[in-house]
């Protein structure tokens, strides 16, 4: 397991002095980062090779969110690589009880970027991750299914601080317009996010939301596509 030593900061923190939900996905995706970048097949590795991992999957599970000025272990574990998907965990534990805090799961694509399709992950990349046990959770489909009726939010046009370096949206800005989204005083512990298709610079989101006895549905729809291109799903 790949680990870091992180203090919440204030600007991390919510009103109520929690760790903020798009906060926490940051630091999921930092951790991750900075493993592939320690290892040596980061960011500007996969640009020169035209390749790029490219996020299907989020299953977040609050346990229980870390406070301000609280110091945690965040961590991540690589479990899977097969053909072109590779799986992975992230969690959060206190440092002084070692008690868990948040379990995730996550899956992804690996991807040509010149070619435009998925591609297999390179025996080098593979060898340079391993395979390691994967983390006792509970595991959720990865296709999201959601029942009740969707009505129609005000359209969002994608900004260029949305986007990462692989030049669209980055998969936290589609949760932080999500939970913009989500009605006051609205609570969950569970978050699930599919990601079917890109966005990019100038592209219009149109949002939708269902709430039912389960919580809330946000699909984010491109022009009039009849199949979101991202789905969240916010559990209570």
């Amino acid at each position: 397991m790949y680990e870091q030593t992180v203090r919440i900061s204030y600007s991390q923190s919510d009103r109520f002095g929690f760790l903020k939900w798009s906060s926490l996905v940051n630091l999921f995706q930092d951790c991750s980062t900075f493993q592939s970048e320690d290892l040596g097949i980061g960011t500007w590795y996969l640009k020169s090779q035209n390749q790029a991992w490219f996020l299907n999957y989020w299953q977040i599970d609050c346990l229980q969110m870390p406070r301000f000025d609280q110091t945690v272990l965040v961590g991540t574990i690589p479990y899977q690589i097969q053909g072109f998907l590779g799986q992975r965990n992230y969690l959060i534990k206190d440092l002084e009880t070692g008690d868990y805090l948040i379990k995730a799961n996550s899956i992804w694509t690996f991807f040509d970027t010149m070619k435009g399709f998925p591609t297999k992950v390179s025996p080098v990349i593979q060898e340079k991750y391993g395979t390691h046990e994967k983390l006792e959770m509970e595991y959720t489909p990865r296709k999201i299914q959601w029942i009740g009726e969707f009505r129609p939010l005000d359209p969002i046009c994608v900004q260029p601080y949305m986007l990462d370096t692989n030049q669209h949206v980055n998969n936290a800005q589609y949760i932080e317009l999500a939970l913009s989204l989500l009605p006051e005083h609205f609570l969950f512990q569970r978050l699930r996010v599919e990601y079917k298709k890109q966005t990019f610079l100038g592209q219009v989101l149109y949002p939708r939301l269902c709430e039912n006895e389960q919580g809330v549905g946000i699909a984010f729809y491109q022009d009039q596509d009849l199949e979101p291109c991202v789905k969240c799903q916010f559990l209570r």
